[in-house]
């Protein structure tokens, strides 16, 4: 019984991750493509729902590591 609870929670962990991982590195395609000021607005919104959808501290920090990064270049042209 205890096997299939385990085997069970073991395989909800994994999707949970694969999920992140998925919206992750979409938020972070889209941080990577953005040209102008308006696509940094739609960045930096995309990042807040991450945020919301997964309260994950840790990849919010380096999405916006990359947001910052990304203004900064946009901002010099």
């Amino acid at each position: 019984m205890f096997d299939n609870f385990f085997s069970y929670l073991g395989r909800a962990v994994k999707n949970d991750f694969n999920l992140i991982s998925y919206d992750y590195y979409k938020v972070k395609r889209v941080i990577k493509s953005c040209q102008c000021k308006e696509h940094l607005d739609v960045a930096n919104k995309l990042i807040t729902l991450f945020y919301v959808k997964w309260n994950n501290n840790n990849l919010l920090e380096k999405l916006e590591n990359k947001f910052k990064h990304k203004k900064q270049l946009i901002n010099k042209i």
